[in-house]
C-alpha cells in the first residue's frame, strides 16, 4: 500500500486529483486499523520529509511520548539513540505549546531550524554538534486536536534546502487523525467499562466461602482491568493501625518470600507504599528512579494503591503494580470502585456471619432461659417454679403413693457471716450433691428457698422414704465444708390416698422439719461456733493468746467491781470471742507491723459488726453478741460502729475495751512497739474520759494490775 501510495504522490500533476482522492481513502483505512507506523509512512511520503515524529500526550497530559518515527532518508535508531535528545525535544516541545496554545490551535508551526526551537541551552550542547550532522532544516511541528483538547503532535524534520508544503493535506490528515485516536480511546473506555461492570457483577453476586476468598478474587479481577502484573490488598484497623488479613498476589509472595496472613507492619518503618495510610490519599508512581528501596522489596516499575474508606476511616489498602504503561485517573477510579463493592460484600459477609452467630446465640439463650426457668443456677437442681408444676402433675391415682421430703442446711446463715457467701455458696452446692447422691434418678429435687429443698418421690411408701432420708444423712456427715461438716435437717411425709391434700402433705413434712431442726440446729451452731473459733486461732495463733489474756482480764475487772458469778461467766466468754469477727479480715490486715491505709483501717473495722452477726445467730451468744459490737465504743463518742457515748456503751462491752487495749499495747506482737506496763498505765490514762470509762480505768490500774500482778 506504502509503495502504490508513494507513486501516486509522485506521479504526473494531471492525475494529482484522482490520486490525492484515493490516496485520502487509504489513509482512512489505516486510521481504521490505527496503524500509527503506516499513518507515519504516509505523512513522510506526502510531506517528503526526511523524518517523522508522531508523538502522543501521555495520560498526565504533562510530556509527549514518541510513538512511531520513520524517516527513508535518516537514520531512525541513531536519532532515537540519543535519549538525551528526545528527552530535551519533546519537553521543549510540551512547553511550546502549553505557552502557546491559545494563538496556534490546531495550526502548523514552522522552525526555521533545531536552534529556533531548542534555543540556547541545546545550541551549546554536544547533542547539537551531532545532530548538525543529520542534515536537518525546517522543523515543522503539527498539533493533533479534537474539539480543541491537544492530543498529541508530528514533527516532521525537512531536510536543508526543503520548505514544509502540503499544509491543508496534512491537517486533513491530523483531523482524521484525532478523531481516530478518540474513537479508539472511547472504544477503549467502553471495553474496560464492560469489564469493571463484569467484575463488580460477580464480587456482588458470586458466591464466596470466606472473606480470604473474596479479596482474592477480587485482587484477580484488579491485576486483569488494570493491566498489571502484582497486586496485594490488606483489610486495615485504623483505630489499631493493625492489618487485620492481609491477600498477596502468589508473585509478590515468591519475591519477598513472605507468608500469607502472617504480616506484622510497623508503619514508623514503613517504605513508601505506607503513605496511602499516613496522607490518607492515592499514591501513584509512574517511575522509580529516584526511590530507594529495600532488598527484600519486589522490583517495581510502576505503583498505584488506593484507599478504601468507611464512615470516614480506612478500612482497607490494595495496590496493584508494574503495569506496561502508567497508571491513569481510569485505573485508580477502577480499583477504587472493585474495593468498595468488594468491601460492601465483606460487610455483608461479615453481617451474615454476624446473623449467624447471633442466630445460635440466641438459640443457646433461649435455651439456657428456658433451663434455668426451671433449675436453680447455684445448684443444677430444679427450682420452686419447676416443683410446683410437677407437684400438679404427679398428684394422680397412678402415682400413690406420693412421698414429700421437706429439708432445710443448719448453719448457714452463721457460715455466709464468718466465712463470706462463697463459702456460703459452696455449701449450697454440697447439699445439693448430696441430696442428688441419696435419691433416685425419677425423684424431683428442688431448691425451694435460699437454705430450703424439697424432694418429690412418686410410687415411694414410707419404708422407702426413710431410707432415702438415711442416705441424706449419712450423706451429709461425710461432707465437709472447710473445717465444717455439712448439717442437713429433714421432714417427711407419704400422701396415700387420693382424698389427702398434697398441700396439707407438704406441710406436715415441713413442720417435722423444724421440729427437727430445733434439736440439731442448736447443736450444730454451737460446733460452727466452736469451728469459725478454731479457724480464726489456726490463721492467727496470736489472736488465741491475746483472746485468753484479754478474758482473764476483764473477768480480775468484773471481781473487783463486785459482778455476779453469772456475769463473770459472760465476761469470760465476752474476753474470749471479741476479736471472732476477724475470721473474715484479710489475714495480711490483721498481721500488717507498719501503719494500715485508710482502706484497710476501714476493712478493720467491720469485725465488731461481723462478730456480731456471727454470734446472733446462736441463741446460746446472741446476749454476749450486742457486748462484741460494742467493744470498740469510745466514752466520748468517738468510736466504731454505732458511735455510742458514755453509758450508753454496755458495761461489758466498757470493760472489754480496757483489757483489750492493754493487752494489745504490752503483748500483741503486730503492736507498733510493746509498751511498757508504766508505759501502758500512762496511755490508759490520757485515754480515760476520751477512749474508756474513766471509773473503770481507775480501778484496772490502781486494784487489777497490782492485786493480780498482769
Amino acid at each position: 500500500m506504502i509503495d502504490n501510495f508513494a507513486e501516486r504522490v509522485n506521479g504526473p500533476p494531471k492525475k494529482v486529483p484522482k490520486d490525492f482522492f484515493e490516496l485520502d481513502l487509504e489513509f482512512l483505512q489505516m486510521l481504521e486499523n490505527m496503524d500509527y507506523q503506516s499513518v507515519a509512512n504516509a505523512l513522510l511520503l506526502v510531506s517528503k520529509a526526511n523524518c517523522v515524529f508522531v508523538n502522543l500526550l501521555d495520560v498526565s497530559g504533562e510530556k509527549f511520548v514518541i510513538k512511531v518515527a520513520c524517516g527513508p532518508n535518516f537514520n531512525i535508531s541513531e536519532a532515537r539513540s540519543l535519549s538525551e535528545y528526545c528527552t530535551l525535544f519533546c519537553r521543549r516541545l510540551t512547553d511550546y505549546t502549553k505557552c502557546k496554545s491559545e494563538q496556534i490551535s490546531d495550526d502548523i508551526i514552522i522552525f526555521s531550524s533545531l536552534d529556533e526551537l531548542l534555543g540556547e541551552e541545546f545550541i551549546q550542547s554536544e547533542i547539537s554538534k551531532m545532530m548538525n550532522g543529520l542534515d536537518i532544516g525546517q522543523i515543522a511541528v503539527a498539533n493533533i486536536t479534537k474539539d480543541g483538547i491537544l492530543l498529541g503532535n508530528v514533527i516532521f524534520l525537512m531536510p536543508k534546502g526543503k520548505n514544509f508544503s502540503k499544509h491543508n493535506r496534512i491537517r486533513f490528515y491530523l483531523k482524521h487523525l484525532g478523531l481516530s485516536i478518540i474513537r479508539k480511546k472511547a472504544e477503549q473506555l467502553a471495553r474496560q467499562n464492560i469489564e469493571l461492570s463484569e467484575s463488580l457483577i460477580k464480587i456482588l453476586q458470586q458466591d464466596f466461602n470466606s472473606i480470604e476468598e473474596l479479596i482474592y478474587f477480587t485482587l484477580n479481577e484488579a491485576l486483569k482491568i488494570t493491566e498489571s502484573k502484582l497486586a496485594y490488598a490488606f483489610i486495615y484497623n485504623e483505630d489499631s493501625n493493625e492489618i487485620e488479613l492481609a491477600c498477596i498476589s502468589d508473585n509478590i509472595l515468591n519475591e519477598c518470600k513472605l507468608e500469607k496472613n502472617n504480616i506484622k507492619v510497623d508503619f514508623e518503618k514503613a517504605g513508601f507504599w505506607a503513605n496511602v495510610i499516613k496522607e490518607k490519599q492515592s499514591i501513584v508512581i509512574n517511575c522509580f528512579d529516584n526511590l530507594d528501596f529495600q532488598n527484600n522489596y519486589v522490583n517495581l516499575s510502576r505503583y498505584l494503591s488506593v484507599p478504601i474508606f468507611d464512615k470516614g476511616k480506612i478500612v482497607m489498602v490494595t495496590a496493584v503494580a508494574n503495569k506496561d504503561s502508567d497508571y491513569t485517573k481510569y485505573d485508580e477510579s477502577s480499583l477504587t470502585i472493585l474495593f468498595s463493592n468488594a468491601w460492601i460484600r465483606i460487610i455483608r459477609k461479615r453481617n451474615e456471619e454476624m446473623l449467624i452467630n447471633e442466630k445460635e446465640l440466641l438459640e443457646a439463650t433461649l435455651k439456657s432461659i428456658e433451663y434455668l426457668s426451671y433449675h436453680d443456677q447455684l445448684t443444677g437442681l430444679y427450682n420452686r417454679r419447676f416443683f410446683e408444676e410437677e407437684l400438679r402433675r404427679l398428684d394422680t391415682d397412678r402415682n400413690l403413693p406420693i412421698a414429700v421430703i421437706m429439708a432445710d442446711i443448719n448453719g448457714l446463715k452463721l457460715a455466709n457471716d464468718a466465712f463470706g457467701h462463697e463459702f456460703g455458696d459452696e455449701i449450697l452446692k454440697k447439699a445439693a450433691d448430696a441430696l442428688r447422691l441419696s435419691c433416685r434418678r425419677d425423684d424431683i429435687i428442688a431448691r425451694i428457698g435460699g437454705d430450703e429443698f424439697a424432694v418429690l418421690l412418686p410410687k415411694t411408701s414410707e419404708e422407702g422414704v426413710k431410707q432415702v432420708i438415711d442416705r441424706i444423712v449419712i450423706a451429709a456427715a461425710n461432707t465437709k465444708v472447710g473445717s465444717i461438716n455439712l448439717s442437713i435437717s429433714c421432714g417427711w411425709e407419704v400422701k396415700k390416698s387420693a382424698e389427702e391434700d398434697i398441700n396439707e402433705i407438704i406441710k406436715r413434712a415441713e413442720n417435722l422439719m423444724y421440729k427437727n431442726k430445733l434439736f440439731e440446729s442448736s447443736s450444730m451452731r454451737n460446733m460452727t461456733i466452736s469451728t469459725i473459733v478454731k479457724t480464726l486461732y489456726e490463721a492467727h495463733p496470736l489472736e488465741e493468746k491475746h483472746s485468753k489474756r484479754v478474758s482473764d482480764l476483764c473477768v480480775a475487772i468484773g471481781k473487783e467491781i463486785l459482778l455476779s458469778s453469772r456475769e463473770l461467766s459472760e465476761l469470760k466468754t465476752i474476753g474470749l470471742l471479741h476479736d471472732i469477727g476477724k475470721v473474715a479480715i484479710d489475714k495480711s490486715i490483721i498481721n500488717k507491723t507498719g501503719p494500715l491505709t485508710e482502706e484497710e483501717i476501714a476493712e478493720m473495722r467491720r469485725h465488731p459488726e461481723i462478730g456480731y452477726r456471727i454470734l446472733s445467730c446462736v441463741g446460746d451468744f446472741s446476749e454476749i453478741a450486742q457486748y462484741v459490737l460494742a467493744h470498740h465504743e469510745n466514752w466520748d463518742g468517738s468510736g466504731y460502729p454505732k458511735g455510742l457515748k458514755g453509758e450508753e456503751i454496755p458495761l461489758k462491752a466498757r470493760i472489754a475495751a480496757i483489757a483489750d487495749a492493754y493487752d494489745f499495747m504490752t503483748n500483741y506482737k503486730p503492736y507498733p512497739r510493746t509498751l511498757s506496763q508504766n508505759e501502758a498505765v500512762e496511755e490508759l490514762k490520757k485515754g480515760a474520759g476520751k477512749e474508756y470509762d474513766p471509773d473503770l480505768v481507775a480501778v484496772f490500774i490502781e486494784k487489777v494490775l497490782i492485786k493480780y500482778h498482769f
